[in-house]
């Protein structure tokens, strides 16, 4: 399955994940291609659209309501 056809089916239940369950994002997220630290935060309401892009370090939040558009690869760091 490709990465892009595994988030179209995977985006409806992290939007859909409880607030709390940073945890479940984070496994949708790297199922996906992205690498996350796991001390990552991510709300619920983040809209990814290239998930397989994204990098993110330690202790790094995504608030509510970002908009991560990822043409290129993005590396955040740790905080």
């Amino acid at each position: 399955m490709s990465r892009a056809l595994l988030w179209w089916v995977l985006r409806p239940v992290f939007r859909l994940s409880p607030t709390p369950l940073h945890g479940i994002r984070r496994r949708i997220l790297r199922l996906c291609g992205a690498r996350i630290a796991p001390t990552t935060k991510i709300r619920p309401s983040v809209r990814i659209d290239r998930p397989w892009n994204l990098s993110a370090g330690h202790l790094t939040i995504f608030g509510d309501q970002a908009d991560l558009r990822l043409d290129q690869r993005v590396d955040v760091g740790d905080r």
